[in-house]
């Protein structure tokens, strides 16, 4: 590292306060952990479940932030009986799933293919998109045994958080961080039919988690081994070659993190391994079987400057290490593109919040990123290594009035080698006892990564811009039963397209435009002895210029792989003292997607009906001693399996889901 990269860091340290990732968890009093930002609201009339700080970076209550939000509780998740992330993003409004290459699951939101660094995805606000190209990989990966919450913008969220959150963030809490207080240890078994007909292991999922604190430190963490099947069915190619999936989609995946608070000092890190064992090429049967490795280390340090009673600073340093689609062996089917590519990112901010008065609130802020790349295969710059870096600005301001809560503010990104970006955001929220109204629209950029500037046409790729309008209204109709009903337009201006012209020419370039409009429903009711939540989200693309890449011929209403309708339910209910029932169903509508191919190479498309997930299973809390809750149950009762489909014309047929599903899952909690 050279003397003017240190002198740049140095200044960038000093000099600015920046907001994006410094999202905040740390306990406080009134609700057992702390939320290092400021509230508009008295909160100690509210419970966790109704608070975010995921929208502003300041604590507020669902109803009064200016984002379309999503909190997923503890709760929650049991009563969907979920095995990892993508089970429990089914029950958010909005999110739907398909393949990418090479058997990876990605996410898509609101009918946008979001898999490619369009959503920012955190775990206790550490971003985890890999640094090569920005996605984020599903199935068996961030298990719900760890998770306390979940918190999602399901919308934009660059002015905050910057490039990765253009269409949505997530922010998955976990147990440890947050309130865990002693050990837990969890285990996961499941088991469906291959196909020699035989009950085979499935899943085999070990957690454990550990948190000790006392009045000034606080210590944890938490390790996850699993293994798991992405498929138990037949994949069939384009060219009609089957593959056994029961033999050749193994995920192999292994997570540590580690935490220490001490007084207002924090320091983490986390370490994730997650390997996908295929026969899948990137879009037909390869010869062998091989696997795909992403890697990602972080490690984090904060320190939280509490000048006065109004006038909050905290600095913050961060490294991360991400090694992505890499494979470790020449022995690969891929022995011709063997890769070990990676990228380090050294990262320094400051964020500032000033309270002047309990009705407003100001954050000022900037950040510098550094990054330095290496490849097997040489850049565009004729070398193995590159190097990029990023300035960031950032202001808001949140002011409440008597007849209005309001909502300003803006980030401005100058990076060294795309042209820079500014991105502001404006949101009118007002909430009464009972109904609550919000007016938002804001920008948001999609930062063009590594990758995707190495193999643009002549390196001329550019940040992709989107503008999202969003509205909703809520009313509260009794202290059991409340709704959410919200509608939304997106529209995204040269958004980055990976093609293929040949098999010597692909890459990355700016199409001209794409986008959905859409509406999402909430309904939750809450009783003595138990709940139900019901979700629907529906988009279209009818109206909007979309790109050609994932544009539907036949109906121009919805968008490849993506299904324009979803129905979600979860409920719980005890049956006697600690026995429950829990429920989920989710319902995704009819799809399009290339299926086949004829001998000149010409994608045939199919309308693939609807499909209906049921789960249901047992939960007994404290079962033969305090702290033990086992739980027994069905995933796709049905056995509908809807497969993953590819969102774009990159020739892959859908990637079979699994079958029918029996789930056993035991968790110890021993509090000390």
């Amino acid at each position: 590292m050279n003397t003017k990269f240190i002198n740049k860091l140095f200044f960038a340290f000093l000099f600015c306060l920046t907001q994006n990732s410094l999202f905040a968890q740390q306990t406080s009093d009134s609700l057992n952990y702390e939320r290092y930002k400021f509230a508009l609201e008295e909160l100690e009339q509210d419970s966790t479940d109704n608070l975010i700080t995921l929208a502003t970076q300041t604590t507020l209550r669902l109803r009064d932030a200016p984002s379309v939000v999503s909190v997923i509780t503890r709760a929650d998740i049991e009563a969907m009986n979920a095995r990892d992330l993508s089970d429990i993003l089914r029950h958010i409004q909005g999110f739907d799933f398909g393949v990418d290459v090479n058997g990876v699951v990605g996410i898509g939101l609101r009918g946008n293919w979001a898999h490619e660094g369009k959503i920012l995805l955190m775990i206790d606000g550490l971003e985890m998109n890999e640094l090569m190209y920005g996605t984020t990989q599903l199935g068996n990966h961030f298990p719900p045994s760890l998770i306390e919450r979940i918190e999602v913008i399901r919308g934009a969220g660059s002015a905050i958080y910057g490039g990765f959150a253009e269409y949505g963030v997530i922010n998955i809490v976990t147990r440890g961080s947050e309130n865990l207080n002693g050990l837990q240890i969890s285990n996961t078994l499941g088991k469906v039919k291959n196909n020699n007909d035989r009950n085979s292991p499935l899943r085999q999922n070990l957690t454990a988690s550990l948190g000790r604190s006392s009045i000034d430190w606080k210590a944890w963490g938490s390790i996850f081994k699993g293994n798991a099947l992405r498929s138990n069915q037949f994949f069939i190619d384009g060219l009609g070659n089957k593959v056994d999936m029961s033999q050749n989609s193994l995920i192999e995946t292994f997570t540590a993190q580690v935490g220490i608070n001490y007084k207002k000092l924090e320091i983490r890190g986390i370490w994730d391994d997650y390997r996908n064992n295929t026969k899948i090429g990137f879009a037909y049967e390869a010869p062998n079987r091989f696997q795909r490795i992403f890697q990602t280390g972080i490690i984090d340090a904060k320190y939280i400057i509490k000048v006065n009673e109004k006038l909050t600073i905290t600095p913050r340093i961060s490294y991360t290490f991400s090694r992505p689609w890499a494979f470790l062996s020449r022995d690969t089917v891929y022995s011709g593109v063997f890769s070990r590519e990676y990228t380090q990112r050294f990262r320094s901010n400051l964020i500032g919040n000033y309270r002047p008065s309990s009705n407003l609130i100001f954050t000022l802020g900037s950040e510098f990123w550094y990054d330095a790349a290496y490849d097997d295969i040489i850049f565009f710059n004729e070398k193995n290594y590159i190097e990029f870096n990023n300035v960031a600005f950032f202001s808001q301001i949140l002011w409440k009035t008597k007849l209005v809560n309001i909502t300003a503010g803006a980030r401005y990104d100058n990076h060294s080698f795309y042209p820079s970006t500014f991105v502001p955001r404006f949101g009118l929220t007002k909430s009464w006892k009972k109904l609550h109204l919000k007016l938002l629209y804001s920008n948001a950029f999609r930062a063009p990564s590594v990758q995707n500037i190495n193999l643009s046409i002549n390196q001329s790729i550019k940040p992709e811009r989107t503008t999202v309008l969003e509205s909703e209204i809520g009313y509260i109709f009794s202290p059991n039963f409340s709704t959410t009903l919200n509608f939304y337009d997106i529209t995204t201006k040269d958004p980055i397209i990976y093609f293929v012209e040949s098999n010597t020419i692909e890459g990355y370039n700016n199409e001209k435009e794409t986008g959905t409009r859409g509406a999402e429903l909430e309904l939750r009711y809450k009783g003595k002895k138990g709940f139900v939540e019901v979700t629907y989200s529906y988009y279209t693309a009818a109206g909007k210029t979309v790109v050609n890449t994932s544009a539907v011929s036949e109906d121009k209403n919805q968008l490849l792989g993506l299904a324009p309708q979803k129905l979600s339910i979860w409920a719980n209910h005890s049956i006697y003292k600690s026995l429950k029932l829990n429920t989920s169903l989710v319902w995704l509508s009819s799809r399009y997607a290339y299926n086949s191919e004829t001998q000149d190479g010409e994608l045939l498309l199919k309308k693939f009906d609807s499909n209906t997930l049921f789960n249901i299973s047992f939960m007994y809390k404290d079962f033969l001693r305090s702290g033990i809750n086992v739980s027994i149950g069905i995933q796709d009762l049905f056995n509908q399996s809807p497969p993953f489909m590819q969102p774009y014309d990159g020739a892959h047929t859908p990637l079979p889901n699994l079958s029918r599903e029996f789930i056993f899952k035991i968790n110890y909690d021993v509090n000390w």
